[in-house]
C-alpha cells in the first residue's frame, strides 16, 4: 500500500507484538497482536495485589501504551516540507511533569539535551521543578532535583535542591556513567564557589565534590569544568558568585579544569590566557572578556570540543579540540552551537546538520541534509544510529520535533507544539533528548498553556520500521521499498575509500584515476531484487569529477539497467528507469577525464516479503 501525505511525504506503518515495554511488574500487562491493520487486545490483566496503585496509574500506562501501539507516521523529503506541513501523523506525547495548581503552580523541566536523563533501564527519568516563571534567576531562587518514575503513575521524588541553575541549560543535571549517582550543580554552603553534588540511587548516599561540572566521560571517571562565574551571555550563567577576574580579558588564572569523579582531585588543563593566544595570534583587542563555554568529551575520551567566546562586536564563537591532559589543542571549526560527537574524530554541529572531521582543518566535511535551523542535534545509541533526533526554536509560534532518517535522507514529524512561553532568555526551548536505548524521547515544552513540563513520546514503533526509500513506503507487510547500498567489493581500478560511498558513512570520498575509460563500484545486495532507480551524488562542495554514470545488474549474467548517462551537476541526480527483476548485485559505472570522485551512490527497490 502506498500513502501520500500532502507535499511528498509519504505515510508508513508499524507492526507490533508488544505494546508496553519495560512494563512494571504487578501494574498492568497490555499485549496485542496485529490482524489486517488493526491492532486487537490480546490480554489485559491487572493485579490488584499492588494496593498503591490508583485508578490514573492505569489510564497512564495505557497512554504510554497507545504512543507505543501507534501505526502510522508520516516522513518528508525536505526541511521545508516538515516546517511547513500540518497534518502529520504525529508521536503521541504524555506529560509526565505535575503542573500544580493554579494558586501553587510548577514548573518542570530537564533543561537541556546533551546528558543522560533517563537511568540505564529507561524507568527514572531526572528533572528540576521551580516555582516561577518569565524573569531572570536570583542568586536566593532554588530548584528542587528530583526524578519521575515512569512505572508508577510519574510519582515525583524529591532528592536535593539547587541555587547554581539557569533557564537555558538548568544545571548540568544528570546520571553519572557505570554508577547510581545523580549529579548536579549547586553553590557551595559558604556561597563563595559552585560544587557538584552527587546522590546514589540504591543506598541514598550524599556526597559533595569540590567543582561544578559541564561534561562527564562516558566512563564516569572524570568531568570538565569551567569557570561559570565568568559566563555573561544570556539564560546560561550562574548567579551569586562574582567573576575574579572581571577585570581581565583573559587571565591565566581562569581556565578548564578535569576532576576525578571518585576523589574529587582537580587538574588545570588549559587557560584562557593561552587559548587566547591561539585565536589571536596578533591579541586580543575585543571590548568584552573572553571566556570559556562548554565542553564535551569524544566518546573515548581522549580529546574534548570547548568554545572560547566573548559578548563584543564583532562577536566571537569558536571552536576548539583539546587533548584529555591540556597540552595539544588545535581548532576545530568557527561558530560552534549545539552539537554531539558522532565518533571519536567527527562531530555533528545542528547548525544546518553538518559533519566536521577533528584535523584542524575548520571545513565543512559533508552536510547530512539541507536544512535552515539550528536544532539540538542527538544521534540514537545504537542500533540505531541511522537516526537523528532533533527540534527547533520557535517559528511562526510553533516548535518542531522530528527524526531524521540518514540511510534514506527522510525527516519523521514527531510533534508540532505551538509555544505559549515568553520569548528571549526566558524562553522554553525542547531540547530533545532520548532515553539509553533511543526509543523514548523526551522534551521540555508549553503547549498546554502550563508553563514548561516535561514530556515523553514512545518512537519504538518508529525505529522498528523504518522509512526505506525516498520512493515508496513499508506499509507492514507486502512489498517492502529499500535503498540498499551496502558496499561490500569495489575493483576495475584503483579506488580509495570504496566503503565510504554509501549513505551510512559517508565522509570521504571515493576516488579512482580515470583516463576516459569505465571504472565501476561493485554493491552485493544479499538477496533477489526488483530495482526501480538510482542516484549519486558527485561531491556537495559543488566540484564536478563525474562525466558519465550507468548502472549495471547481475540476475545470473550482467545487464544494463540503463546505459551511460550525462552527469549534469556535481550535487544529486537520478535516473528513473524501467524496472528490473532478480537482481543480486549491481554496479555503478563511472567516467571522467580526470579523475573520479563521488560521494554517495543509492540504488532502490523492492523485495517482497523479506525486509532488511
Amino acid at each position: 500500500m502506498w500513502v501520500h501525505c500532502g507535499m511528498k511525504c509519504l505515510s508508513f506503518r508499524g507492526r507490533f507484538d508488544s505494546l508496553l515495554e519495560n512494563r512494571p511488574s504487578g501494574a498492568v500487562e497490555l499485549r496485542c497482536m496485529m490482524a489486517y491493520g488493526k491492532a486487537k487486545i490480546k490480554n489485559f490483566n491487572i493485579n490488584t495485589e499492588s494496593k498503591n496503585m490508583k485508578y490514573w496509574s492505569i489510564i497512564v500506562l495505557w497512554s504510554l501504551a497507545a504512543s507505543a501501539v501507534a501505526q502510522d507516521y508520516s516522513t518528508c523529503e525536505t526541511w521545508d516540507e516538515l516546517v511547513g506541513g500540518k497534518e502529520f501523523k504525529y508521536a503521541p506525547l504524555v506529560r509526565m511533569s505535575d503542573p500544580g495548581t493554579k494558586e501553587q503552580p510548577a514548573y518542570t523541566g530537564f533543561w537541556f539535551y546533551d546528558e543522560h536523563q533517563f537511568d540505564i533501564a529507561g524507568r527514572y527519568a531526572l528533572g528540576m521543578k521551580v516555582h516561577f516563571q518569565n524573569r531572570d534567576v536570583e542568586p536566593a531562587d532554588r530548584g528542587d532535583i528530583g526524578y519521575i518514575d515512569l512505572h508508577n503513575g510519574f510519582k515525583w521524588t524529591k532528592i536535593g535542591e539547587t541555587t547554581a541553575w539557569n533557564w537555558q541549560q538548568g544545571n548540568r543535571l544528570q546520571w553519572r556513567p557505570n554508577s547510581d549517582e545523580i549529579l548536579w550543580n549547586d553553590r557551595s554552603e559558604d556561597g563563595t564557589h559552585f560544587i557538584c553534588r552527587a546522590y546514589n540511587f540504591k543506598t541514598g548516599a550524599r556526597r559533595t565534590l569540590p567543582r561544578s561540572i559541564y561534561d562527564v566521560s562516558s566512563d564516569g571517571t572524570v568531568a570538565l569544568t569551567h569557570d561559570f562565574t565568568r559566563m555573561k551571555h544570556g539564560g546560561t550563567m550562574l548567579v551569586g558568585i562574582p567573576d575574579p577576574y572581571e577585570d581581565q580579558r583573559a587571565p591565566a588564572q581562569s581556565g578548564i579544569e578535569k576532576m576525578n569523579m571518585e576523589t574529587g582531585e582537580v587538574e588545570f588543563l588549559i587557560s584562557l590566557e593561552r587559548i587566547a593566544k591561539l585565536a589571536f595570534p596578533k591579541g586580543y583587542t575585543g571590548e568584552t572578556n573572553l571566556y570559556f563555554f562548554r565542553e564535551g568529551w569524544n566518546p573515548s575520551g581522549t580529546r574534548f570540543i570547548t568554545f572560547l567566546r566573548n559578548m563584543a562586536n564583532p562577536r566571537h564563537v569558536s571552536g576548539w579540540s583539546v587533548s584529555a591532559d591540556g597540552w595539544d589543542v588545535r581548532y576545530f571549526y568557527n561558530q560552534p552551537s549545539h552539537h554531539t560527537w558522532q565518533d571519536d574524530s567527527t562531530i555533528l554541529e545542528g547548525r544546518s546538520l553538518r559533519l566536521f572531521k577533528d584535523d584542524g582543518s575548520g571545513k565543512v566535511a559533508q552536510q547530512l541534509v539541507e536544512i535552515n535551523a539550528n536544532p539540538d542535534p542527538t544521534i540514537l545509541p545504537d542500533p540505531y544510529g541511522d537516526w537523528v533526533l532533533g527540534d527547533t526554536y520557535v517559528r511562526n509560534g510553533v516548535q518542531h520535533l522530528w527524526l531524521f532518517h540518514r540511510p534514506s535522507k527522510l525527516f519523521v514529524p514527531l510533534a508540532r507544539l505551538k509555544s505559549t512561553a515568553e520569548g528571549g532568555y526566558h524562553r522554553v526551548d525542547l531540547h530533545a533528548r532520548c532515553s539509553r536505548d533511543g526509543r523514548i524521547v523526551s522534551i521540555d515544552a508549553t503547549h498546554e498553556g502550563l508553563g514548561r513540563q516535561m514530556y515523553i513520546a514512545n518512537i519504538g514503533y518508529i525505529l522498528d520500521n523504518p522509512p526505506t526509500g525516498r520512493a515508496g513506503a513499508y506499509d507492514g507487510g507486502g512489498d517492502n521499498d529499500l535503498s540498499f547500498s551496502w558496499t561490500l567489493s569495489g575493483s576495475d581500478g584503483s579506488w580509495t575509500n570504496v566503503t565510504y560511498a554509501d549513505d551510512d558513512n559517508m565522509i570521504t570520498k571515493a576516488e579512482c584515476p580515470s583516463s576516459g575509460i569505465g571504472h565501476y563500484i561493485e554493491y552485493t545486495l544479499g538477496g533477489a531484487y526488483t530495482l526501480t532507480n538510482a542516484r549519486m551524488n558527485e561531491d556537495d562542495n559543488g566540484i564536478k569529477e563525474v562525466d558519465e554514470w550507468m548502472l549495471e545488474y547481475y540476475d545470473g549474467s550482467w545487464k544494463s539497467a540503463f546505459g551511460w548517462t550525462s552527469s549534469t551537476s556535481a550535487t544529486w541526480q537520478e535516473v528513473d528507469f524501467s524496472d528490473v527483476s532478480g537482481a543480486t548485485k549491481v554496479r555503478v559505472h563511472f567516467k571522467d577525464n580526470g579523475t573520479i570522485q563521488v560521494e554517495e551512490v543509492e540504488v532502490y527497490g523492492t523485495n517482497t516479503g523479506n525486509r532488511q
